[in-house]
């Protein structure tokens, strides 16, 4: 427990230190190559469903570097677009048993991803979008055979 003067010298201590200064920057825009290190379906902070990716970089001088991103389908809007852009990547989603299934198959695939930056505008936060291409390569063993692909 604190006594007054430990109090109030904390009070200073706690007033005269300024906040560190986030370590965290994001890779530079660009195409990269990745590896998918977790897929999931779960909720965000506010409640809301969605897809959360981690993604490792391989090349372009980013080698290790993470990737994170989460798509949200919460809407019938949102989910459009995943659709889309899962069936891009190959992906199954004509239900969500075969979307969570195809997700699995991901786990150590390498996919061709595209990083790029929106910049802040009015009352949004500079966010760096991420796009995934395409699957590079699936993880061996992986149920998804090169001859399924659809491109």
């Amino acid at each position: 427990m604190f006594n007054n003067n430990e109090d109030l010298d904390l009070e200073t201590l706690w007033g005269d230190t300024p906040a560190e200064k986030s370590k965290f920057h994001n890779a530079p825009d660009g195409k990269y190559e990745a590896t998918v290190s977790t897929v999931r379906i779960e909720k965000s902070k506010n409640g809301k469903s969605m897809i959360a990716w981690e993604l490792v970089i391989t090349n372009n001088g980013q080698e290790g570097r993470r990737v994170f991103s989460n798509q949200l389908i919460d809407t019938a809007k949102q989910i459009a677009f995943t659709k889309g852009q899962l069936q891009k990547i190959g992906l199954d989603v004509s239900s969500l048993q075969s979307l969570k299934a195809g997700l699995s198959e991901l786990l150590d695939a390498t996919v061709d991803i595209q990083l790029k930056t929106r910049p802040a505008t009015g009352d949004y936060a500079e966010i760096q979008n991420v796009y995934i291409n395409k699957v590079v390569k699936y993880k061996q063993g992986s149920i998804l055979a090169d001859d399924d692909l659809p491109f």
